[in-house]
This record gives C-alpha cells, sequence and structure tokens, in this order.
C-alpha cells in the first residue's frame, strides 16, 4: 500500500520497516505474516484519521517508527501516532509512559513478543492502542 500526503506523513514504508526487524524473526514466516498485517492495518488507520483531519482542514502530523530492539526486553515496538495540530499542545497531558498525548487523535505501538514466539505461540503479533 503507498500513501502520499505530504511532508507531515512520517511513516516508515513495508521494506524499511521490515529491515528494522532482526533477522531471526524477520525469516520467521509467522511472525512476518503477522507483522504484515497489523503494520498494514494501521497505516490504514493512520491514513484514515488523517484524511478526516483534511477534511476538517486542519494541520496534522502522522508517524510510524521502525522496530525499536531494546536489549533484555521481551519485545520488541514500533510506535504510531496522529496529531491534531489545531489542538493545544500541553505537556502536563502525558500518559503513564510520559508521552504527550494532548494532540494525539489515534496512536499505538505494534509489538512483537519474543516469548511468545519462543514457546511456539499462535499469535506473536499484536497492536495497542
Amino acid at each position: 500500500m503507498h500513501v502520499e500526503f505530504d511532508s507531515e506523513w512520517n511513516v516508515v514504508g513495508w521494506e524499511e520497516f521490515q529491515l528494522s526487524i532482526p533477522d531471526a524473526y524477520r525469516s520467521n514466516p509467522k511472525v512476518m505474516q503477522q507483522v504484515k498485517y497489523w503494520y498494514h492495518r494501521e497505516v490504514e488507520m493512520l491514513a484514515a484519521h488523517v484524511r478526516e483531519l483534511l477534511r476538517q482542514e486542519k494541520p496534522y502530523h502522522a508517524y510510524f517508527s521502525r522496530v525499536i530492539k531494546e536489549p533484555g526486553h521481551s519485545q520488541m515496538q514500533a510506535h504510531f501516532n496522529v496529531k491534531d495540530l489545531s489542538q493545544q499542545d500541553d505537556p502536563s497531558k502525558a500518559n503513564w509512559h510520559g508521552q504527550n498525548t494532548s494532540q494525539w487523535v489515534y496512536a499505538g505501538a505494534l509489538v512483537i513478543d519474543k516469548h511468545a514466539i519462543a514457546r511456539g505461540d499462535e499469535r506473536v503479533v499484536s497492536t495497542h492502542h
């Protein structure tokens, strides 16, 4: 899927996103099937929210990161959000992760669970909002 809005669409493309996943997981068909499904689903959700903001003639910023790999953690995550830039930026409105949520209209994380993969669980990738 190719979505193009403007310079405020800072969403990593599928090819680059895949490359941010370590080889050991990227070579696992079950992992990649689920990653592909959730990545494209969330990109489409970002696009839908951006289209709504554009319909309302509101400025926006959309973001989807590469996979973040922290040594010793049981999960790998990629974060995504759409911000309504017409809303007041209020740093006092933070979630328990310390993220400023004052402008968010949609946000979450795609999570690859290394323990679920090692156990052979059916569901090894999920999203959290």
